[in-house]
């Protein structure tokens, strides 16, 4: 009605070209990376703990070296996404870091880094971790989301990892379908979970390969593995039934 306080409102003309898109993108990069790098008072470099610090240890987790990130990232986790509805066995997964992923965005800003989550896939079931931003040795923390436990329903179903370059603009990662067709896909690892001993912890590091007659790695990726049968006779059993 005449009483609407936009009455007199008028919008702006629309500007021809995509500067919106390039200023949003902007303003996530800035966000994303202010203060993310500081010196302390030894000049030593140190970083802002990506997604965030540990809830219960703030003063000291908000910010690390690079030397105390790498052994923070190796402790046991702390919370664990459960998902699943097998009864054999469960595969417990940590993810705990990559080291030298390619520059996946380079041609975005010139210092702009890959911005590195992983998505984990089993049998009927897909889960993923926090994106770790603008750095091609992402460590994944013990509180972060990282840690995956799968019901398994077969014991020889196999666990696939896809690690990618998030591309979701400010608007973060929508359907978890939709994660292969939105994102930036770095390499691929699939992992054969009747190939380790039960209750035995395995630290894993893998090759990336985006392409499996691809030479050259993309990096690799830091896992800690561990599965545990229910019944080791009876995965045994199932797993010579195809």
């Amino acid at each position: 009605g005449d009483d609407s306080p936009l009455k007199n409102f008028s919008s702006p003309e629309p500007i021809e070209g995509k500067a919106s898109d390039v200023n949003f993108r902007h303003v996530r990069y800035k966000k994303i990376m202010e203060a993310q790098r500081k010196r302390d008072a030894n000049q030593n470099y140190m970083y802002r703990i990506q997604p965030g610090p540990d809830p219960n240890r703030k003063d000291t987790t908000t910010w690390m070296t690079k030397n105390a990130l790498r052994d923070e990232a190796l402790k046991p986790s702390t919370s664990w996404v459960r998902t699943g509805s097998g009864k054999i066995g469960t595969a417990f997964v940590e993810i705990i870091g990559c080291n030298d992923l390619p520059n996946m965005d380079v041609n975005v800003n010139a210092n702009d880094k890959t911005d590195a989550f992983i998505a984990l896939v089993m049998e009927d079931n897909m889960v993923r971790s926090d994106v770790i931003h603008d750095t091609l040795s992402p460590r994944w923390m013990p509180w972060s989301t990282r840690a995956f436990a799968f019901n398994i329903i077969h014991p020889s179903s196999l666990l696939m990892l896809g690690v990618f370059d998030f591309d979701g603009g400010i608007a973060g990662i929508g359907g978890i379908s939709d994660i292969m067709d939105d994102h930036d896909t770095i390499g691929r690892v699939v992992i054969n979970c009747a190939k380790f001993e039960s209750g035995t912890t395995y630290l894993l590091h893998y090759q990336l390969h985006d392409d499996p007659q691809e030479e050259d790695a993309r990096g690799e990726i830091i896992l800690r593995f561990r599965v545990e049968w229910n019944s080791e006779s009876e995965a045994k059993k199932m797993s010579l039934i195809a």
